[in-house]
């Protein structure tokens, strides 16, 4: 792998070093180093971008992520073609670097109809994550019989949003915080 160059030249020729980052990201994806600081921003603006449609369609957003090769935002909509997302690009850094794609459950449905899951008490026989990338929540369970006896005994409904799948073994935590 070829080392990342050690420094860049601002604007008044003094040289100055790399953030680490920047270098990391060079070192990565054999981008420039002024390729690697406008990516890196765009990551930043990314994050502001999810929090504001976070907040503002929360019925239609439904999650958001970067890949970096190519690099593009890929952005889940529910109703793509009644959200302007234009309105929140236009003219920004990330105009023309998103990609939207349809789902089918927003990140808020996915969110709370996870929150009910998890809202029983006591040791859980599965392990919960909502999965952005297929617009789902994964519970995974060790044994099916046990799962099925603790929803049935607590009355738990299994929403749509949610798949299940049957691991070796549950998860545990690496500390006990």
């Amino acid at each position: 792998m070829a080392a990342a160059p050690a420094a860049a030249v601002p604007d008044n020729g003094q040289p100055t070093p790399l953030s680490d980052d920047a270098a990391a990201y060079t070192a990565a994806t054999g981008v420039t180093t002024e390729q690697a600081d406008l990516l890196l921003s765009l990551q930043e603006a990314a994050g502001g971008l999810d929090a504001l449609l976070t907040e503002r369609e929360p019925g239609s957003f439904a999650g958001l992520w970067i890949e970096h090769q190519p690099f593009r935002v890929i952005v889940l909509l529910t109703t793509p073609e009644s959200t302007d997302i234009g309105a929140y690009l236009e003219g920004g850094p990330l105009e023309g670097w998103v990609e939207i794609r349809r789902a089918v459950y927003s990140l808020a449905r996915l969110e709370r109809d996870a929150a009910a899951i998890l809202s029983t008490a006591g040791t859980r026989p599965f392990d919960l994550d909502i999965d952005v990338f297929e617009n789902r929540i994964e519970l995974r369970v060790a044994s099916l019989a046990d799962f099925e006896a603790f929803i049935t005994e607590r009355h738990i409904q299994i929403p749509e949003t949610a798949v299940l799948s049957v691991v070796a073994r549950q998860a545990r935590p690496a500390a006990n915080i």
